[in-house]
């Protein structure tokens, strides 16, 4: 799986071999940043200064969009 920010504010996943998307997932700002996967959970940061946790973004982790500051 690839996962890929867009400034559209949403995280898209694509399937690596034939490039299809998989699913996508709504930030509340733009993405710009890699994102991070562990244990298949995506995280990912967006230009509203929000940290997001999906999985497969038909389940979020936990259950519901997880949303937190990020501190520099």
């Amino acid at each position: 799986m690839l996962y890929v920010g867009s400034y559209d504010k949403n995280v898209y996943a694509l399937d690596a071999a034939t490039g299809k998307q998989r699913w996508a997932f709504t930030t509340g700002g733009g993405v710009s940043a890699t994102s991070a996967v562990a244990e298949r959970v995506v995280y990912v940061g967006s230009a509203d200064g929000n940290m997001d946790a999906t999985r497969n973004n038909r389940h979020s982790y936990p259950p519901h969009p997880r949303r937190s500051t990020v501190a520099a």
